[in-house]
């Protein structure tokens, strides 16, 4: 029993010598094998001048950009504004100039001791403008088109615009428009919004051809600009054209500006891609101010309204579209329906057989504007 107890005392001593022993060596590995960051150069101070004031920067890497911030100067780039409105078309159009020892540099140049910054801002300056003619608005015309009117004999104007903006600086008749009036005979006019689509304008526009029929396209920027082929086909193919803004914003709910800009910016892209100027303007949702309406006129474009319309746009079934309008059409009347903006199968799908039945009942289907636009 007593040497049992001896071997099991020793025993426990050495369990617990080796229990040390592996704790210390454990430890001294991890101590061995801990990571330390790795030291850093201690920040030093660096002694600029900026604009011909001493300052000093604390760091370890100056750069350029914080001796400007020690200096309390923000460079600041030139504006190109427009020159109609002066409302800023591009906020970085003349970037402004940093030097360093009367090289240019970036702001995260290196800054070396003793080194020279000069800062020179950008210039802003106003777009230069082109002079060219376009189309006089007829007299007579009420302010929003619901209905087709005659335009009477074209005129001519003069307009100086904005070139990169599209703005209207000035305008001056050089040959007057005749007198508008309203068309009396049974003609009823198709618009169409929201394009162009590459999946349902041409369908339209190949149903249109086929029947020899003209209408109107009211174009989105942010579409015609993907695919303005489409665009020179409506133009090529003898429809008239409406600028239906940039975005398609509701234009009540925007600043003055904006609203320029978005009649403005369409009615220049339009031209750009057709080398012709916009006949119409619509407003998306109809939502018009006297402001939308007098960029508008200022631009050539006529306001086109509505006064039929079938919520197309909710894609009811065809036959349902179909007899919304026929129900509501009478002579003069001018109709929305839309190629762009979503799904319009219905819309396609509906449209030969309206065409026949508004032929069969008498009408003739004309573009808001009767013929060609006169050319100068």
């Amino acid at each position: 029993m007593g040497g049992h107890q001896r071997v099991s005392t020793t025993r426990t001593h050495l369990t617990i010598a080796l229990a040390v022993v592996v704790a210390t060596t454990t430890a001294g590995t991890a101590a061995a094998l801990e990571v330390r960051p790795p030291s850093r150069a201690p920040a030093m101070a660096t002694v600029a001048r900026v604009q011909g004031i001493d300052v000093t920067v604390v760091s370890d890497a100056p750069a350029v950009q914080d001796a400007l911030r020690a200096a309390g100067i923000v460079p600041r780039d030139g504006a190109l504004v427009s020159a109609g409105t002066g409302r800023v078309i591009d906020a970085h159009a003349n970037p402004a100039t940093i030097r360093l020892d009367g090289e240019p540099v970036g702001p995260r140049t290196r800054l070396r001791p003793g080194g020279e910054v000069r800062v020179e801002n950008g210039a802003s300056s106003v777009e230069p403008t082109d002079v060219r003619t376009q189309a006089a608005l007829p007299t007579g015309l009420p302010d929003v088109e619901n209905t087709v009117w005659q335009p009477g004999t074209p005129g001519l104007d003069e307009i100086i615009t904005g070139r990169r903006s599209g703005e209207v600086v000035s305008r001056r008749t050089l040959i007057p428009a005749g007198h508008a009036s309203p068309n009396p005979g049974k003609v009823v006019a198709l618009t169409f919004d929201d394009g162009p689509s590459p999946d349902w304008t041409p369908l339209v526009l190949d149903i249109l051809r086929r029947f020899g029929i003209k209408s109107t396209f009211c174009t989105v920027g942010y579409n015609q600009q993907r695919h303005p082929e489409l665009v020179r086909r409506v133009v090529a193919e003898g429809h008239t054209l409406c600028n239906h803004t940039a975005h398609h914003p509701m234009l009540d709910r925007l600043p003055p500006d904006q609203v320029t800009a978005e009649v403005a910016d369409n009615a220049a892209d339009l031209r750009a891609i057709t080398g012709q100027d916009a006949q119409f303007f619509r407003a998306p949702g109809g939502r018009l101010t006297p402001q939308v309406i007098d960029v508008a006129h200022r631009h050539g474009e006529r306001v086109l309204g509505w006064n039929v319309d079938p919520h197309d746009y909710l894609r009811p079934p065809p036959e349902v579209i179909r007899d919304r309008i026929l129900s509501a059409v009478k002579p003069g009347s001018v109709v929305i329906l839309h190629d762009g903006g979503g799904v319009r199968a219905n819309t396609v799908a509906m449209l030969p057989d309206l065409l026949l039945r508004l032929i069969a009942a008498g009408y003739s289907v004309v573009p808001t504007v009767p013929g060609p636009p006169p050319r100068f």
